[in-house]
């Protein structure tokens, strides 16, 4: 099917956008890395350096890198996604992420009915809310269990509406996608000037939702372009990451890394999906580094990371003050932490392998059926 400039239906899907682009699964694992050292800056902010537990503690940025990306991958794989597959594509994605929720907070609860204590904050009332991934948008709720599972809540209301979403991209041409990329960081900057860091009710789908727009607009229009050549990839892939850093200095110089209103860091999901725009093309020299096996595995086990990292904090921190006996120092809060990561990806490569991917054909066969 042929696309006109301003429109006629979405193309066909270049060739390296067919299949997994290493690139794209890399930073994943870096943004729940990047979240990973937000928390274990939260856990000592008091006792930690200020400049250093600031300058860590602005990895909750990235939430909103990983925003971007979901929207930027959906939309490149589901770029031909007609309204009878509408229901195909939601079995998938319901069960791309209820499972490890469900087999987490399953844990949890079992962990505070034995008196064990797995680092939830346990309020049992709350417990049906975080299981369908809901409470920070029931009035009364507050994020508890595992915490971090309040941006799943957000992706699944993307997934929800993206089928409409690639029915008006499908409509668009080059030009058409364009101006589509242009109103959606507009869009995206603006309301990121207001809302940034929420992740309470309307503001946090606003704050999530914008930048998932941004990244499938991105796609759209990646999907209508060539593939970039070496030179122009590497140029923008520089060019991206350092306006990325200068938006996260942004932060740098408030409490918790919250500069609420500033332009800098309003700008960091624009930087996010240039970024990713060039990676998709896995021909510049950091796109050929984000290949390497082992960043490779840490995107496809990220989703674990994210989820269960947080209760195992919670559970540890303690560790660290005991070794100290007192206030710990830097160097034994970078071990400690260092030893959650190790146990984290541990229990992450098992829970991939044995939740999330029978997760996944579950989905498959399901969908398949409907």
């Amino acid at each position: 099917m042929k696309t006109g400039v301003w429109g006629g239906g979405a193309p066909h899907q270049p060739s390296f956008l067919r299949a997994e682009n290493r690139p794209l699964t890399s930073i994943r694992g870096f943004a729940s890395l990047w979240v990973f050292s937000a928390h274990v800056a939260s856990m000592f902010y008091p006792v930690m350096p200020q400049r250093l537990a600031i300058g860590l503690v602005c990895g909750w940025l990235g939430v909103d890198l990983f925003f971007v990306l979901s929207g930027f991958i959906l939309a490149s794989v589901y770029a031909a996604l007609r309204p009878r597959q509408w229901g195909r594509f939601w079995i998938k994605r319901a069960l791309r992420v209820f499972p490890l929720n469900t087999a987490v907070l399953g844990f949890c609860a079992a962990c505070a009915l034995l008196g064990i204590g797995a680092g939830a904050r346990v309020i049992w009332r709350d417990l049906p809310w975080h299981l369908l991934m809901l409470q920070s948008f029931v009035p009364g709720r507050r994020p508890g269990w595992i915490f971090v599972n309040w941006s799943v809540g957000i992706e699944l209301i993307c997934y929800i509406g993206f089928p409409l979403l690639v029915l008006g991209l499908q409509r668009v041409g080059r030009i058409g996608a364009a101006v589509v990329v242009l109103l959606a960081a507009a869009l995206t900057y603006h309301v990121q000037l207001r809302v940034l860091g929420s992740f309470f009710g309307f503001d946090a789908v606003l704050r999530c939702g914008s930048e998932f727009l941004l990244g499938a607009a991105a796609a759209t229009l990646a999907l209508r372009l060539p593939r970039l050549p070496v030179l122009p990839a590497a140029v923008l892939e520089v060019a991206a990451l350092a306006a990325l850093v200068v938006g996260v200095s942004g932060g740098l110089g408030t409490a918790w890394c919250a500069a609420v209103g500033s332009r800098r860091m309003a700008c960091v999901p624009l930087a996010a999906a240039a970024l990713i725009f060039a990676l998709a093309s896995d021909a510049g020299p950091i796109a050929r580094l984000l290949r390497a096996w082992p960043l490779f595995w840490l995107g496809q086990v990220s989703f674990s990371l994210y989820m269960i990292h947080y209760p195992l904090m919670w559970r540890s921190a303690v560790l660290a003050w005991l070794w100290s006996r007192g206030v710990p120092s830097v160097g034994v809060i970078g071990v400690w932490g260092l030893g959650v990561l190790a146990v984290g990806l541990a229990l992450s490569a098992l829970t991939y392998r044995f939740i999330e991917l029978p997760g996944r054909r579950l989905g498959a066969r399901l969908a398949a059926k409907v």
